[in-house]
């Protein structure tokens, strides 16, 4: 071909299993790469088409193609975003749940403190 991919290139191989299997078979062939590294391409892959969709790269369409160099350079940048993004996510989510569990702890106490009084608790905790 041309050297370049489209945009619904871009969805249509991330959409098919065939196309993710083939990828899968053809990293994974290479001893130097592991599974993880198939995974933050994958990541690297739908954040380049998701930008795209977002118009923040140069193409608009769906046709419009990206070259060999804006692809590669597209895959690569977005690795190393994803992987900090990831991070950011499980770290978010980790204080979330922190705040949560603490919460309900706070909550479990006191109907546990209004039980031990005869479960009579006027102001509701």
């Amino acid at each position: 071909g041309s050297g370049a991919v489209s945009i619904e290139e871009l969805r249509l191989a991330l959409q098919d299993p065939g196309t993710t299997s083939a990828l899968r078979d053809a990293v994974l062939a290479d001893p130097s790469l592991r599974e993880t590294d198939l995974k933050a391409f994958m990541l690297g892959l739908y954040e380049l088409w998701e930008d795209a969709q977002l118009g923040r790269t140069p193409s608009n369409g769906p046709e419009s193609e990206l070259s060999k160099d804006d692809f590669v350079d597209g895959v690569l940048r977005n690795r190393e975003s994803s992987l900090n993004q990831i991070w950011a996510c499980i770290a978010s989510v980790r204080m979330q749940m922190r705040a949560f569990a603490d919460s309900v702890d706070g909550r479990l106490a006191a109907v546990s403190r209004c039980e031990g009084i005869g479960g009579d608790c006027a102001d509701g905790g």
